[in-house]
């Protein structure tokens, strides 16, 4: 099986310093998405929508970004399992990112806590039930 990458969120704002074409996967929820963003280039694909058998493999390194890290962990688990290689998960996720300084982009209209916390479930819930 494929080694997974582990970064933590202070190197990975570093990293995004010095280099502007990382290949990043967002995989919170539009919800999440909406509300806070990295300020970089993204390619958001909320975890319920990934389909790891048809996912595209990159031959990139791919950093995976959720919240806090275990969804990106959970993904780059599963994508290991169906040929994916150079996946490296973003430890503490966005909100490592912004404790470690990382511009970001945040809208206006903030969800409240229990909405993001239903809408992650609901994701997680349902990539489960995708890919198993």
């Amino acid at each position: 099986m494929t080694q997974i990458g582990i970064i933590d969120a202070e190197a990975f704002v570093t990293l995004t310093q010095n280099n502007e074409n990382i290949e990043i996967l967002d995989i919170r929820s539009d919800l999440e998405h909406d509300a806070l963003q990295l300020d970089y280039k993204t390619i958001h694909i909320p975890l319920h929508d990934v389909d790891v058998a048809s996912h595209p493999k990159s031959k990139n390194e791919t950093y995976i970004l959720c919240k806090m890290g275990p969804r990106a962990f959970k993904l780059a688990e599963a994508l290991a399992e169906h040929g994916h290689e150079n996946l490296i998960v973003i430890d503490g996720g966005i909100m490592g990112c912004a404790q470690s300084g990382m511009p970001l982009k945040k809208s206006e209209n903030q969800p409240t806590p229990e909405q993001i916390m239903t809408a992650v479930q609901e994701s997680f819930q349902k990539f489960m039930i995708k890919n198993g």
